[in-house]
């Protein structure tokens, strides 16, 4: 029995986190970990480590490495992309703090996608995996019904039951009747926002028109009580969420019947940089936010079970299903225009929401992968592209290459260009990097701990 390749890192309280291309790891102490590097006896015979991988006979440890990263890397389709979103309108009526893209005004329509249905439908069935979702994003969606509505119907026509559909919406537009009843028929998906705790969602998401949170509540209760059940909820986390008691938040979503978020960091692209100074906080922070707030989710779920956060679930997922990673923003290689595309208000397409949130600061016609003509036809030129993914594959990766998290992490192209003016970044000073490596601590500790087992993972990621 040989010791086999591995990566480590060391945590606190004298303990090293380990891991290898088999996506393999533990929580050792320093001397079960220096054992180990010494290669003893006892060590090298240990049940554990053996199973792990990280002692065998050589050969075979190699093969199975490379079957292990043929399959993480290669067996997802790459041919098309399987998450296709369309941006159908600019128009808004919330004025986030936050929000990463220009808005529009309610009524100036020059900002509304001019293609047709039909076009939009031959388009999106081009490029479009054989199973998609098609995912609604804006601005504000609900601004266009009809082109919503429209579209998934000429998609119908192409497709059939194919694809699924998921409306991003902050709640703003009326819902008629008939509007509910079709997306029960079509078993349609809401993704709203709601950030934490009525004050925060009010003070942050503002609009002209209405108190949001009184507003998103309201029609809250609209979409449950016509049968609509598959909504998730979406918290932006703000400098004033840093500052709650985590239990508040968790009281707010049940008290609103949420018993699932998504809490995500705010993002440094486009117009949201405008705002950092006043909303944003150093990534240290929102660990150390993200650490107190897992405490408290893992001690209401041990009460009752009746709340969890997904923005927590991400990473679970990588850890302990490494082979399968489901966030686009934790893959190697980057989804970036391989597993999803969005279809932009100007009928420009990009490989990423976040590059066309960058492309509306900056103009830069490199960030555009194709463009949609008024006929359907999609002209594009994806050279360029090809090396910005080539940059997202992070075993090639300065710094990347040596990570204990590599197996289980991905790459955020559109980040490092936004904050470092290129795809593959410096890691040692990036945000995206810290902010990672501080979550996944966090919870290969705990876990470690046996502060949660492998029960409450399999309860959590099903």
């Amino acid at each position: 029995m040989v010791l086999n390749p591995f990566y480590f890192r060391r945590l606190e309280n004298d303990r090293v986190f380990i891991s290898n291309v088999l996506g393999s790891w533990a929580v050792v102490d320093e001397t079960e970990f220096m054992d180990m590097v010494a290669s003893t006896n006892d060590t090298a015979q240990s049940a554990t480590f053996n199973a792990l991988g990280f002692f065998s006979e050589k050969s075979s440890f190699f093969d199975k490495a490379a079957e292990t990263y043929l399959t993480r890397k290669f067996a997802r389709p790459y041919a098309k992309p399987s998450l296709i979103m369309v941006v159908p309108t600019l128009r808004c009526d919330h004025n986030c703090e936050y929000c990463q893209v220009s808005r529009a005004p309610v009524d100036a329509f020059e900002f509304d996608l001019a293609l047709n249905p039909d076009a939009l439908a031959c388009s999106i069935d081009r490029i479009a995996a054989p199973e998609f979702k098609l995912e609604f994003q804006g601005g504000e969606a609900l601004l266009r019904i009809d082109f919503v509505v429209e579209t998934v119907a000429a998609l119908r026509k192409i497709r059939g039951q194919s694809f699924s559909v998921v409306i991003t919406s902050a709640l703003g537009p009326d819902l008629p009747e008939e509007f509910l009843e079709w997306c029960k028929k079509e078993g349609i998906a809401f993704s709203v926002s709601f950030d934490g705790i009525p004050e925060i969602h009010s003070a942050h998401r503002k609009s002209n028109f209405f108190d949001s949170f009184s507003r998103f509540s309201s029609q809250l209760e609209r979409l449950k009580s016509s049968g609509i059940n598959e909504i998730g909820y979406v918290q932006t986390v703000t400098r004033s969420t840093l500052q709650l008691d985590p239990d508040r938040i968790i009281d707010a979503c049940r008290s609103l019947g949420i018993e699932r978020l998504f809490s995500r960091p705010l993002q440094q692209y486009g117009f949201a940089t405008l705002t950092q100074k006043k909303l944003g906080y150093t990534r240290e922070e929102f660990v150390e936010f993200f650490d107190s707030y897992f405490c408290s989710v893992l001690r209401n779920w041990k009460k009752d079970r009746s709340f969890f956060d997904d923005g927590f679930g991400i990473y679970l997922a990588n850890l302990f299903r490494a082979s399968n990673p489901n966030y686009v923003d934790l893959m190697s290689p980057a989804a970036y225009g391989l597993q999803a595309v969005i279809i932009n208000y100007d009928g420009n397409i990009f490989g990423a929401d976040e590059t066309r949130m960058l492309f509306e600061t900056t103009k830069n016609k490199e960030l555009v992968l194709a463009t949609i003509s008024p006929d359907g036809s999609i002209v594009g030129n994806l050279e360029p592209h090809a090396a910005f993914i080539a940059d997202s594959f992070l075993e090639f990766n300065p710094y990347c290459d040596t990570c204990a998290y590599q197996p289980f992490c991905g790459s955020d192209l559109a980040h490092h260009l936004s904050t470092q003016g290129n795809g593959l970044g410096f890691k040692p000073e990036s945000a995206f990097c810290s902010s990672t490596m501080g979550v996944f601590d966090l919870l290969a500790t705990r876990f470690a701990n046996e502060e949660f087992g492998l029960d409450e993972v399999s309860e959590w990621l099903t």
